[in-house]
Order: structure tokens, then C-alpha cells, then sequence
């Protein structure tokens, strides 16, 4: 099968943080375009996406076009990520992904100053009875903001992007999520992929516990505002062969006071010290926290990475954490 009938995940293709034009994204607007240009009594007859054998093809493009209409203020992207969503099948789509593109085709819409209704009037027009029904029923609702339907919007070095987002509070002082983009473009550029950020998450106690945990109660309670980031180990990057075992969790935290930071860091330190199959790295600026977090995720799966190994990210991460330091307003 040919690159164009694909979204690569390990090239980044299933984010939509930082998405960078592909071959697949011409053909599936070529296939979106001509169901629309159909004629109604043909349209049951257009294969939906004859050029792909993945399901979630025209849903990972219906995503990625909210992105590209903001980037290149062009309506037409917003249309036919409407148009991917009427064409999908709800039988081979996760019924909770099935309307998740809308919000961000409604937000693309507006940030480009148009108004979304229409055009979800017209794309439900387009779509058979189940989907007609999804879109109709999202534009029967109140206008939620995006983090009601768990995503924010980020301003990255390419352009407007979005991530995840999820319910824990999140107050921070200063701009946490430039912060975390810029930890996943380093784990990234390191033998992972670039990793998916989640803000809003919490910064787990399970991986220090054992230390102090008096002290780690304490500076958990201190937690402003915190960030998570999944990434894959690469496939080149595993000498057996089996990537998909293996992975790294990165967690961020904005805390109310440097000495709690500095709390954190030092039962990172003294963890990381203790022999484990699970390899850990603390890093700490200010009231900045982060702990990289790389394991097997299946037994009897060998890690890749030893506390010691993850120290190579120490330099980058700390560089990182230092320019939203003390010249930073969250310092």
C-alpha cells in the first residue's frame, strides 16, 4: 500500500498539535469533494474512501482539517472535514470518536470568522440517516467551549494547533502548554515519537511513593496546574523488534512555590537511585516540575531505559524549564 493511502502515526500524522500536509490529505479531500459534487441519487452508490483500508482514515483528516483551515484561514478545509464526518461509518468508529471532530470544525470555523451552522446544515444534507442524525444533534446543542468537549486550543511554532485536555483544575501562571510542547518535541527527537499532550491531568504519586511520603503528599497539594505526555518508542528504536511494548510518560507541573518544586525533585532523585524496571528522571526549575517516566508496559518485555540512560534528556529538559524559569512569569 502506498504512503498516500496511509496516515503515518511515527511521522506524527494522527496529532493534531503539529500537522504536517500529506499525500494522504489531497486524496481524501479529492474523495470528500466528489461526494459532495455528486448527484443525491448517486451518492449511495460513492465509496466513502475506496483509497483506504484504515477506518479511521477520514476521521483522523476530519481532525487535521480543522487545523489546516485555521493555518491557512481557508473555509473550504472546514467543509470538507464536515463532509469526512458525514462520510463515516459509525459501524467501524468508536461511537465516542464519531461527532469528537465537530467541535473542532465548528472552533476552526469561527476562529476564521464563519459561521459554523451552515455548513453542519449542508454536511448533514450530505450524510446517510445515522451521521445525519450525529450532526444534526450537535447543532441542536448549546455552543460548548472546547474544553467541554475535552480539547484546547495551542499556539505552536507552525501555527494554531490543538490538544487534548482533561478535568482536573488547571490554573496555571504562565503558559504550561508551550512548556509541555516544547518537552514532546524533545522526547520526540530522542528515539520516541512525539508525544501526545494532555493539560489538565494530575501529577501522579505512584511513581514516588516510598521516598518521603509525608513530603510527597505535601508538595502534591501545591500542584498549580499539570501536563501530561504519552509518546511510543519508534520502531527503529527497538532492537527486538517490539516498539509497541515499550513507551514514556512525561509529567509537568506548575507548583505554587519554588521549595515545593524543589520538594518533588529531590524524591525524584532519591527514586531514581533505587533499582527498578521502571526508569525515572526528576527535573526542576523554579516552580517548575518534570518527571520522565519509561517502562515495558507488558510483562516479561525488557526495557529499553535505565534511570541512568534518561539522563540524556537532562540537558534539553532543563534548558526547557529554565526559559519559562526566572525571566518567566510563573517563576
Amino acid at each position: 500500500m502506498s504512503a498516500a493511502t496511509r496516515y503515518d502515526r511515527w511521522a506524527g500524522d494522527y496529532s493534531i498539535t503539529d500537522p504536517v500536509p500529506r499525500p494522504m490529505d489531497m486524496a481524501l479531500r479529492a474523495v470528500c469533494r466528489g461526494y459532495a459534487a455528486a448527484r443525491p441519487e448517486n451518492r449511495a452508490k460513492h465509496p466513502a474512501a475506496p483509497i483506504s483500508d484504515d477506518p479511521y482514515a477520514l476521521w483522523q483528516f476530519a481532525r487535521r482539517c480543522a487545523v489546516f483551515a485555521m493555518r491557512e484561514r481557508e473555509l473550504d478545509f472546514v467543509v470538507d472535514g464536515l463532509t469526512a464526518v458525514a462520510l463515516l461509518d459509525p459501524r467501524r468508529v468508536d461511537p465516542r470518536d464519531v461527532s469528537s471532530p465537530l467541535p473542532l470544525l465548528a472552533y476552526a470555523a469561527r476562529a476564521i470568522g464563519a459561521g459554523p451552522e451552515p455548513l453542519f446544515a449542508a454536511a448533514a444534507e450530505l450524510a446517510p440517516t445515522e451521521m445525519r442524525e450525529v450532526i444534526a444533534t450537535f447543532l441542536q446543542r448549546p455552543e460548548p467551549s472546547l474544553r467541554d468537549w475535552l480539547y484546547a486550543a495551542v499556539e505552536t511554532p507552525s501555527g494554531p494547533g490543538f490538544v487534548d485536555m482533561s478535568v482536573e483544575p488547571y490554573d496555571p501562571a504562565g503558559p504550561l502548554d508551550r512548556v509541555a510542547l516544547a518537552l514532546a518535541d524533545a522526547i520526540g527527537s530522542n528515539g520516541y515519537e512525539r508525544g501526545a499532550v494532555t493539560l489538565a491531568t494530575k501529577m501522579p504519586r505512584i511513581w514516588l511513593e516510598g521516598v518521603d511520603d509525608a513530603a510527597l503528599s505535601h508538595a502534591l497539594r501545591a500542584v498549580r496546574a499539570a501536563a501530561s505526555i504519552h509518546a511510543g518508542l519508534q520502531p527503529a528504536t527497538a532492537a527486538d523488534g517490539d516498539h509497541e511494548s515499550r513507551g514514556m510518560i512525561v509529567f509537568l507541573a506548575e507548583l505554587a512555590d519554588a521549595p515545593s518544586a524543589a520538594g518533588l525533585l529531590r524524591i525524584a532523585e532519591a527514586k531514581s537511585a533505587t533499582p527498578s524496571e521502571i526508569a525515572l528522571l526528576g527535573v526542576g526549575a523554579g516552580r517548575l516540575f518534570c518527571l520522565l517516566v519509561a517502562r515495558s508496559f507488558v510483562q516479561g518485555v525488557a526495557p529499553v531505559e535505565t534511570s541512568r540512560s534518561l539522563r540524556r534528556f537532562e540537558p534539553r529538559v532543563s534548558e526547557i524549564l529554565r526559559d519559562y524559569g526566572p525571566s518567566n512569569p510563573i517563576a
